[in-house]
């Protein structure tokens, strides 16, 4: 880290150049405040271009407006730089009736001497990552990257987040696209499900093999199957049906009086329209709420 260091640099050159080797006295985490007004007056001095007189006439206020801190934390790095003998801070005042601005004149001396004192140091750092950087290429074995694209995906406002699993991040017009599972991809989709595949039972729960979605996947992946068994085999064994299911045995119940009051009332109707009749039927409705 080479640099030329002198004190008839601009301020915000001085600037840099602490900050470039960590800031110093001023690496601190209780001196954040300090060193963001620090940047603030350079900014400004360059703006009202006295960088090289490194002087300018300022209120804390206008100062902690552009440094984005409050007034409270502003003055206290006023006072933390005052102490350190960073800037020279002659107050303000009112003369003639009206108030004037105080003067802040940063020792550019001073940071010439933090930086000389904290280079060493910073360029030992540097060195070190430098070849820490080194070690780590020559295990990865790379020889040449890919270049960056121009325009990546991530810089619109409505792109996608990075991807967790290496996939490659989509445009914001591009549509997802769904890819199916190894043993889908040669499978023939049919319009029509042939229920001689499906099972008798249902093992998932469901009850009927017909509404089940895992059953019926199990029969298409049967049928597709069966379909390549007959393109090679001119006929295949016929399905047998299944054998009748004897009747259980209904044990006799005496009917309640609802059901008595609407098969005399509703002869030609249906149970499963019982509900339906009972809506405009309050003696009906009574004997249900009695039940």
């Amino acid at each position: 880290m080479s640099m030329t260091i002198t004190a008839h640099a601009p301020v915000e050159t001085l600037v840099y150049q602490l900050s470039s080797v960590e800031w110093s006295a001023l690496n601190a985490p209780c001196f954040r405040g300090a060193r963001a007004i620090l940047q603030a007056l350079a900014r400004a001095m360059t703006v009202r271009k006295q960088s090289l007189k490194a002087e300018t006439d300022m209120t804390a206020e206008q100062l902690a407006r552009q440094a984005g801190y409050g007034l409270r934390w502003t003055r206290n790095a006023l006072h933390d730089l005052e102490d350190a003998g960073v800037i020279k801070w002659q107050r303000g005042g009112i003369r003639d009736g009206k108030p004037e601005a105080g003067i802040i004149r940063i020792v550019k001396s001073v940071l010439a001497q933090w930086i000389r004192d904290a280079l060493p140091t910073a360029t030992r750092r540097e060195r070190k990552r430098r070849e820490r950087t080194a070690r780590r290429l020559e295990k990865i074995h790379v020889q040449n990257l890919y270049p960056r694209l121009c325009r990546s995906a991530h810089e619109a406002v409505s792109a996608d987040h990075s991807p967790y699993r290496g996939d490659k991040a989509r445009s914001p017009r591009q549509r997802a696209r769904f890819t199916k599972r190894p043993e889908e991809r040669n499978m023939t989709h049919y319009s029509k499900l042939n229920t001689s595949y499906l099972p008798k039972e249902c093992r998932h729960g469901i009850g009927k093999p017909v509404v089940c979605p895992d059953c019926r996947r199990i029969a298409i992946a049967c049928q597709y199957a069966g379909k390549d068994t007959k393109e090679q085999q001119p006929a295949l064994a016929p399905v047998t049906a299944p054998m009748p299911m004897k009747p259980r045995a209904q044990e006799h119940r005496e009917p309640t009086p609802f059901e008595d009051y609407m098969t005399g009332a509703y002869p030609d109707a249906s149970p499963r329209e019982w509900a339906r009749l009972a809506l405009h039927d309050q003696t009906a409705r009574l004997l249900a709420q009695e039940q």
